[in-house]
């Protein structure tokens, strides 16, 4: 990964240097944590304090133009950027092991809602049977005769 850093403009008001530059890579995209710490070497700042506002990648090639900010300490970071900006500059392992927390809590909670339910009494179980319709509740001898009825009237009808 290549970084070619084209301007870096110092704002005094805003404790911060913005920067835009381009960045050539073999294969896949870097990842913006990444960027960000080839960024930091050549800038010699701490990566803390910069900030990658946007990447544009070009279609079909292996660049990308950067846009981004370098703040002069952490209290200026924290007041100017907005919140989503600094999660989406910040290293995923927090945000990862907070999701497979989440992920196991709620593999937990259908585990054990799975089990609350109980069985069903006797009571329970002759209301469903009396529900349903009276051919359902017929024994099955029965149920074999009148079929064998049924297909002895089907071969009448057809003769």
């Amino acid at each position: 990964m290549n970084i070619d850093i084209k301007e870096n403009n110092k704002k005094p008001l805003m404790q911060r240097e913005e920067f835009k530059g381009k960045v050539s890579f073999k294969g896949a995209m870097p990842s913006r944590i990444k960027i960000k710490k080839e960024i930091a070497k050549k800038l010699s700042k701490k990566e803390e304090l910069i900030i990658i506002r946007k990447i544009k990648p070009f279609y079909g090639k292996e660049s990308a133009d950067i846009y981004g900010f370098v703040y002069d300490n952490k209290k200026a970071l924290e007041e100017l950027e907005e919140e989503y900006m600094k999660k989406r500059n910040s290293e995923k392992k927090e945000a990862k092991e907070n999701s497979e927390d989440k992920k196991s809590e709620e593999v937990k909670e259908e585990k054990t809602e799975g089990k609350t339910e109980q069985p069903q009494t006797e009571t329970e179980k002759e209301s469903k049977e009396e529900s349903k319709p009276e051919e359902t509740k017929q024994p099955e001898k029965e149920k074999k005769e009148e079929t064998a009825e049924n297909k002895e009237e089907i071969k009448d009808k057809k003769d």
